[in-house]
């Protein structure tokens, strides 16, 4: 039997990746893993020649996803997105090989070929953090501003490029070639940059330790700016640490001549020389405790006047209107969650991909990986959400009236929007909520009425915010996706029909918005009532899903600029109390 090589798939495959239509080639290899795995799952027994073009197809799957990643760079939705399918295959593949193939001959598949591909998996990686790190780049450059909510927001930025360039070293490493310094620079100076922006001293021991482990300070470095460069991170843990510098300051001045005269304006070389300067007050910082971070009282400060927020103040009021989450263009990690701004598109769950800016040095491949076995379909969209840090939600006894988890749900959402209502923040929330439903998962819910109430949810945002794009991308996905579902529903179901204004300032606006945004969440609870009726066993852990999910985007700032967790407990609070005030009433009428 033809498994794969020369099979149409592959050739089709093979040929748009030679015109250079990638995202069409990766549809082609995808086919073909698709029916490698109806064929594993059949039950006959599988042989060398199978092994062999499997891991041939995810090889070339995962070079083409690479190519993917390094032109899409900037569009960091559709690479999270990407991403989600990258730790399982490159699991299964590697325990494949090892397996089966290992100290086979005759085989086309060689251990050279894997390690090119993870080496063409390093490449993009180091590329799309880059491109991340550019974006913090061009955030400061047109920001003054020191805020709080600002350091936040490039402490998320500083956290996904993190753990994109460890996937870049993880993956160098697998395809046995070096780290160059080039790299191992860049990552020590995102940790350095997330120590400024958060004065974590644990940033500075995952700095120490990685110098250490890579043996940084034995390698021969030629550079001149590169020894330097390194000299600095050193020479800040020494001075943090309270540890005497002498030694590499005196390096530093014997190298600094060697410096090119066009680098001398560099920024390393700007922080060296702060550095080397706060030598003779190092005794003066020992005693009053002082870092040397020069911004970290005002940082300080700011982050305790945003823990402290009153909620809804005006502050928040005014970040929530100047959000911007409507118009990002189509997202993620696992292992690390990449944290950002911009939420994944909802067939690729945010959070799972994107990393927790405290959360690093775990494996590449962990248990999100189990996801992709070997005997399941492979699809790009294939993804399951990583859990944030939540508070503690108790688990709802079953003999609460499904009515009062509706009104507990409205309440809680009642509790996070202004008086004031702010059309793109309802839009949003509408948004998220039709992605908890489009990841169709929920026990009690048929998949089927998951997605139509999903496209209901987007159709609502639609008429709230006609250009709502991740709406208007999701509507098209679903109608492409599952065709057999939404085809006849959207015969006979509502069509958008967005609010008759002239402007988005015109004053009856966000009264319309909100009116739209009752009704559309009032529908969705009487569907879920409905449904649940049959299955009242699953009824908390679904209103609970919805509460879990919408405060997980609150506090990582999916819809704010800045995480939100002030947000997150409003909604988490309110809905338990209001439930609990409900099953309480409950309880005295029956006594």
């Amino acid at each position: 039997m033809r498994f794969y090589f020369n099979s149409p798939d592959q050739r089709n495959a093979d040929h748009a990746y030679n015109q250079k239509n990638y995202e069409e080639a990766l549809t082609y290899y995808l086919r073909a893993l698709e029916t490698l795995n109806r064929y594993a799952s059949s039950g006959i027994r599988l042989h060398t020649d199978f092994y062999d073009a499997f891991t041939y197809a995810v090889k070339d799957t995962l070079e083409t996803v690479a190519v993917i990643f390094e032109e899409k760079a900037d569009e960091i939705n559709t690479v999270k997105t990407l991403w989600q399918m990258i730790p399982g295959l490159v699991r299964e593949m590697e325990e494949v090989y090892n397996r089966e193939l290992k100290d086979k001959r005759n085989i086309r598949i060689t251990k050279n070929l894997l390690q090119d591909c993870f080496a063409k998996l390093a490449d993009a990686c180091e590329v799309v953090s880059d491109e991340i790190f550019e974006t913090l780049e061009d955030e400061v450059s047109e920001q003054s501003s020191t805020n709080g909510e600002d350091q936040q927001s490039k402490q998320q930025i500083v956290a996904e490029a993190i753990a994109w360039m460890q996937h870049a070293i993880n993956f160098r490493k697998k395809s046995s070639q070096s780290v160059e310094l080039s790299c191992h620079l860049g990552y020590l100076n995102l940790l350095e940059q997330h120590y400024k922006y958060t004065q974590d001293e644990t940033m500075l021991h995952l700095m120490e330790a990685y110098i250490e482990d890579e043996a940084l300070l034995d390698k021969e470095i030629t550079l001149p700016l590169q020894k330097l460069e390194l000299f600095s991170y050193v020479i800040r843990i020494a001075i943090v640490k309270h540890q005497n510098i002498e030694a590499f300051a005196a390096s530093c001045q014997e190298i600094y001549p060697l410096v090119p005269e066009e680098d001398r304006d560099s920024q390393i070389i700007t922080d060296l020389l702060n550095f080397i300067q706060l030598q003779p007050s190092l005794h003066v910082q020992e005693a009053s405790g002082v870092s040397d971070y020069e911004g970290s009282d005002t940082l300080t400060k700011a982050l305790e006047t945003t823990a402290s927020m009153v909620m809804m103040s005006p502050e928040i009021e005014e970040d929530i209107q100047s959000m911007d989450y409507g118009s990002i263009p189509a997202d993620i990690p696992e292992s690390l969650e990449i944290c950002s701004f911009e939420r994944t598109s909802p067939v690729a769950p945010s959070g799972s991909v994107s990393p927790q800016p405290h959360n690093f040095f775990v494996p590449s491949c962990s248990s999100e990986e189990n996801r992709l076995s070997f005997f399941n379909p492979v699809s790009p969209t294939t993804g399951q959400q990583a859990q944030p840090i939540l508070p503690i939600y108790p688990t709802v006894q079953p003999t609460v009236e499904l009515s009062h988890l509706s009104d507990a749900l409205i309440a809680g959402l009642n509790s996070i929007i202004p008086k004031e209502p702010v059309p793109k923040y309802l839009a949003n929330l509408l948004s998220l909520t039709a992605d908890f439903f489009a990841k169709a998962k929920h026990p009690g819910i048929p998949k089927r009425n998951s997605l139509i109430i999903a496209f209901d949810l987007y159709q609502e945002v639609i008429n709230i915010q006609p250009e709502h794009t991740v709406a208007k991308e999701q509507i098209q996905q679903m109608s492409h996706n599952h065709k057999k579902i939404i085809s006849p529903y959207q015969n006979f179901g509502s069509k958008p029909n967005p609010l008759n204004v002239r402007t988005n300032r015109d004053p009856r606006l966000p009264k319309l918005a909100r009116n739209v945004f009752d009704k559309a969440i009032a529908d969705m609870t009487i569907q879920l009532e409905t449904l649940l009726l049959t299955a009242p066993q699953h009824a908390a852990s679904v209103f609970e899903g919805i509460i879990k999910d919408l405060g997980s985007h609150l506090a990582k700032g999916t819809i704010t600029h800045g995480p939100r967790p002030s947000l997150q407990t409003s909604l988490v609070e309110t809905y338990q109390q209001e439930l609990e005030n409900k099953t309480n009433l409950l309880s005295s009428n029956h006594t």
